[in-house]
């Protein structure tokens, strides 16, 4: 039985604050990189993987907002790391 794990740490980067969430998931392949954080954007089906393909579209709108930026490393069968830069307040 494999554990998931989700990592959460900060960093500051030159008066912006740095949040990474990194997993032990499947991993994203990188055709899909473009697409990931679009509306309504599934990698598997609901089936295999449960959801609506509406969160991670939802998150960048949000960091967009926020005068932010955000982005992602992934291998295939090792899991991601998603980051969010935001100013600091």
């Amino acid at each position: 039985m494999l554990l998931a794990y989700l990592t959460v740490w900060t960093e500051a980067r030159d008066g912006r604050v740095r949040l990474f969430f990194q997993d032990n998931g499947i991993g994203i392949a990188g055709e899909y990189r473009d697409k990931i954080f679009g509306v309504f954007e599934r990698l598997h089906s609901e089936t295999e993987y449960p959801g609506t393909g509406i969160g991670l579209a939802i998150v960048r709108k949000a960091v967009l907002r926020m005068n932010g930026a955000l982005g992602f490393e992934s291998t295939i069968g090792k899991g991601s790391c998603f980051w969010i830069d935001l100013p600091k307040a």
